[in-house]
């Protein structure tokens, strides 16, 4: 068997989706199974070295040749539509669809919906599944460790794998304000603008050093997308936005499960709507960080790949 990935990615589309799919290749090639993602990554250079890192090779769609008898589709996309040839029924071993309320509709030999709320969902109940046990994370995410209860030493912001909406900046006008804290790691590439608002602040690149930087974090702000669901995972106090319409779900549903405070959203106008006060909160209150913490303990284990790539074995 051979999984193969349909996925894409870019600065202005971002990185969910193909980074959905490296969690589940990772996980399959750690089990010997040949993987291959198909599509493009948009010359986002951390995520082109992710999928080297772990053996996958990244083909365009133009360059593909597929085996009917050892294949087996997994796609994450929004642009595939149900009469497209790349997924007919014929040239596949089996095919799995991950989905969202925002994917078009299409057939599959399974469904997989990496998220906290599934009414949307019309199809064969008995071919989807769902919850916080299906969300793959990457193997290098680990729990973080208990620091010392209510200090509040480094802030980590960043707007998902590729920040193209400006959440970072925002953030940095936002934070330089208020006092409270030591230091603030940005991930962005307006390096020169946001450390010059404040000695506290420093800018990395998107890439490798996230992990690092989070492994030692007190307090996160990030968006509602793939990158919230990583923090949360780690267990970490959460300050949530959301930039684009699917995000709304996790927004709502990481809020209303107390494991992220909402501290703004993007509105039509592409100007951001921030709540000052909430973000002050999570700074000054620690009482409120350490209960969104708390309730972030075991939210989500890290073990959703391995159970995803059980049922893709199990068709």
């Amino acid at each position: 068997m051979r999984l193969v990935f349909r996925a894409d990615a870019s600065l202005n589309i971002g990185s969910g989706h193909a980074m959905r799919c490296s969690a589940i290749a990772e996980e399959a090639i750690a089990r010997g199974i040949d993987c291959i993602l198909v599509g493009s990554l948009g010359g986002v250079q951390w995520l082109e070295m992710r999928y080297s890192e772990i053996n996958c090779p990244v083909i365009p769609v133009k360059d593909f040749f597929n085996s009917q008898s050892n294949d087996v589709l997994v796609v994450d996309s929004y642009l595939l539509q149900s009469n497209d040839n790349f997924i007919n029924q014929d040239m596949w071993k089996s095919r799995v669809d991950i989905v969202d309320e925002f994917t078009p509709e299409r057939e599959s030999d399974l469904f997989i919906h990496p998220g906290l709320d599934s009414k949307w969902f019309m199809g064969d109940r008995a071919k989807f599944l769902s919850g916080t046990k299906f969300i793959p994370l990457r193997k290098s995410i680990t729990k973080n460790l208990v620091r010392q209860p209510g200090v509040l030493n480094k802030l980590v912001v960043f707007g998902g794998g590729t920040d193209s909406h400006g959440f970072a900046s925002m953030m940095s006008r936002e934070l330089c304000r208020l006092p409270g804290y030591e230091k603030a790691i940005f991930f962005s590439n307006e390096k020169d603008y946001i450390e010059e608002l404040d000695s506290r602040f420093k800018v990395l690149p998107f890439g490798a050093h996230l992990d690092y930087e989070l492994g030692d974090a007190d307090l996160v702000f990030t968006t509602a997308g793939t990158s919230s669901i990583e923090v949360i995972a780690r267990e970490l106090s959460l300050g949530v936005a959301c930039s684009v319409d699917n995000q709304v779900a996790y927004y709502e549903a990481l809020s209303n499960s107390k494991v992220a405070a909402k501290i703004g959203d993007r509105v039509k106008t592409g100007e951001w709507e921030i709540h000052s006060d909430v973000i002050h909160k999570l700074i000054s209150d620690v009482n409120f960080r350490d209960g969104l913490r708390l309730a972030a303990h075991d939210f989500i284990d890290l073990s959703g790949a391995q159970r995803i790539l059980d049922a893709i074995i199990a068709i």
